[in-house]
């Protein structure tokens, strides 16, 4: 019936109770992929800032 809350999980009902533990498994999988990325992204920056700030010490070296 439609605009009912859900009836409260029993002991027999595993197969509900699993359908509700992977999506909660799913959205804390994609929280953490996404705080992983954003970590790995804000390092990106600076590594690539040192990289180009060797090169152009190595490159004024040889001159």
């Amino acid at each position: 019936m439609k605009g009912r809350c859900p009836r409260p999980l029993d002991e027999g009902d595993a197969a509900r109770k699993l359908q509700l533990l992977s999506g909660f498994y799913t959205f804390c999988r994609e929280a953490l992929r996404y705080e992983v990325a954003r970590i790995l992204w804000s390092l990106v920056r600076p590594v690539n800032l040192c990289v180009k700030i060797f090169i152009n010490q190595r490159l004024q070296l040889r001159m």
